[in-house]
């Protein structure tokens, strides 16, 4: 019987192409050949409970529980609220991060971190759009011979930089891509 699983896992453990499923039958084989636990560990560099794991994977399932690769891969609670949200953000396309969070906030009641919502805002499409300095005509600033001080004064001067006695615009919004 034994000998049997042997020639099921040789192929695997040489042939597969992914490197983990040649490890894991390497371990497999190794300890239906006799080694013990801790000198297989030692030969394939990896731990011991590891070493224990993928046998008793071996053992419940076969080689088919062996080669499967269940990795843990959470869901966003935002994923029902998905498409409602996109049409969110086109109507209202948020300038900053923390525009979205509250805009999420306010739409669904989840409050996210910054690291979350950049995460999720990239899934569902969207990308930062840093617009760079922008020269300004010399024109638009001087009126009648004297600096326009409306001009950087108003609602958006948090948006506007001055370098240089030329003003320059800067801009940060987050846009949709298709």
């Amino acid at each position: 019987m034994i000998e049997k699983q042997l020639d099921e896992l040789f192929p695997e453990m040489t042939l597969n192409t992914n490197s983990r499923v040649r490890k894991k039958c390497w371990v497999v084989y190794l300890r239906k050949k006799g080694h013990r636990r801790e000198e297989v560990a030692e030969l394939l560099r990896i731990d011991e409970d590891t070493v224990t794991n993928y046998t008793k994977k071996y053992d419940e399932s076969g080689l088919q529980g062996l080669l499967e690769e269940n990795y843990h891969q959470p869901k966003s609670q935002l994923e029902p609220y998905t498409e409602q949200l996109k049409k969110l953000f086109k109507k209202q396309v948020p300038h900053t991060v923390n525009q979205a969070i509250e805009m999420i906030d306010k739409e669904t009641g989840i409050r996210l971190k910054p690291s979350a919502c950049r995460t999720f805002l990239k899934k569902m499409g969207m990308k930062c759009r840093r617009c760079g300095v922008v020269p300004v005509k010399r024109w638009l600033m001087k009126s009648n011979g004297k600096h326009n001080r409306n001009f950087t004064t108003n609602s958006y001067s948090r948006f506007w930089m001055r370098r240089n006695k030329a003003s320059a615009q800067f801009c940060s919004s987050m846009r949709l891509t298709s």
